[in-house]
């Protein structure tokens, strides 16, 4: 699974990030960071700790969704009437 930088400038291979970290309050914002080998690669700006969370989070529920599909235990179906909204982060 690839995963695009919040400005578009960088591409992942998750397969490669080791870790994701929220980095300390910088220029008024937190910063989501992938560590690939030993570098450290800032993917997103975010205003509160509780949105980089949320874009981790995001990332690992899209991961883990890649893995079920990879190996066959999951499928894709037509959303219920009573299916609940995706989940999007709120803009910064």
């Amino acid at each position: 699974m690839f995963v695009k930088s919040q400005d578009g400038a960088v591409v992942l291979n998750n397969d490669k990030v080791t870790e994701y970290s929220t980095d300390s309050k910088y220029d008024g914002r937190y910063k989501v960071a992938a560590l690939v080998g030993e570098s450290r690669v800032v993917i997103g700006r975010y205003s509160t700790k509780e949105k980089c969370r949320m874009a981790i989070s995001m990332l690992m529920d899209c991961y883990t969704m890649n893995l079920l599909f990879e190996r066959g235990h999951a499928t894709i179906s037509a959303p219920s009437k009573t299916c609940s909204p995706k989940r999007s982060l709120p803009s910064t």
